[in-house]
């Protein structure tokens, strides 16, 4: 009788510290599909230009953030490269969000004779920078971000916004390969559907955005760089058809508070939660009368 009494206490004690370390984690709710708008863009423009030290007034020192695209890749002229900064405010989510999937989805509205494949990588940025307001046709000089300013006038590490570790990353959070697929230019399609593109990106990236909108200064878009007139350009924020947009689609879960009584952070591991708390040991466990105590 004893025996079974100490057999009960162990399952019973191992029972509630089972029970003490996942109570309160309960299954995720069902995920929640979001699509944000992008908050801010802008092309750079290297204008065509060598110079390394200061701007020579030409397009690269025009702020283009109010125009219809965006362009990334290399023009009809040596140098003449295109970049584009994106960025999508992620205040909405939810802080304690377990994030499943971020696509961001742009919509190629011209391209360039070359049909050769131009892989386009999202990196991201490490330093504010300022949209502005330059429209089609309108450009402004010397303000807000462009080929040599990140806002105006304070300057990018490297032209271009290419200094890694205080511009950029070197890691790509996603990469999309354009041959053809746009509304215009050569090769054009005739719907938006098919100028579709989709570029999956790095999700604990976009995590710690909605964590920390403060460390959230969106991606810089660089293509191809080398071979000539393989530009694609994609409709900006400003594109008056709102389903052309820019957006970020994200897929999310929410993750319950981690129990007071645990302490500690809480991950996600193949879709179980991790507590990185100890239960405090050892504890008691006894049973109902009292005369057997068993410790762990």
């Amino acid at each position: 009788m004893r025996i079974e009494k100490i057999v009960f206490l162990k399952l019973a004690g191992l029972f509630f510290l089972c029970f003490t370390v996942f109570s309160g984690y309960s299954a995720f709710a069902a995920t929640t599909t979001v699509n944000v708008s992008s908050s801010a863009d802008n092309w750079i423009d290297k204008g065509g230009v060598t110079a390394t030290s200061t701007p020579s007034g030409g397009d690269e020192s025009w702020n283009k953030g109010g125009m219809t695209p965006l362009g990334v890749g290399l023009t009809n002229a040596a140098n003449k490269i295109h970049r584009s900064l994106i960025e999508f405010d992620l205040t909405s989510i939810p802080t304690n969000a377990y994030i499943a999937s971020s696509t961001m989805r742009l919509y190629c509205s011209f391209k360039w004779p070359v049909d050769t494949a131009n892989t386009i990588h999202a990196y991201k940025l490490l330093r504010d920078w300022t949209e502005g307001t330059s429209a089609d046709g309108t450009y402004l000089r010397n303000v807000d971000s462009t080929w040599w300013h990140a806002d105006y006038e304070v300057q990018w590490g490297t032209q271009g916004a290419d200094l890694v570790g205080t511009d950029r990353t070197s890691e790509s959070l996603g990469s999309v390969s354009i041959s053809t697929g746009c509304m215009s230019g050569t090769g054009a399609v005739a719907d938006g559907v098919a100028s579709q593109h989709n570029w999956q990106l790095t999700t604990t990236t976009i995590q710690s955005w909605a964590q920390d909108s403060s460390s959230n200064y969106g991606m810089i878009l660089i293509g191809n760089e080398v071979t000539g007139q393989l530009e694609h350009q994609f409709a900006s924020r400003e594109t008056s058809t709102a389903a052309f947009r820019p957006s970020l689609m994200v897929q999310y879960d929410l993750i319950p508070g981690t129990p007071a009584s645990l302490g500690g952070s809480l991950g996600v591991a193949n879709g179980s939660y991790i507590s990185s708390s100890t239960p405090n040991l050892p504890f008691t466990q006894a049973d109902d009368d009292g005369a057997d105590t068993l410790q762990y």
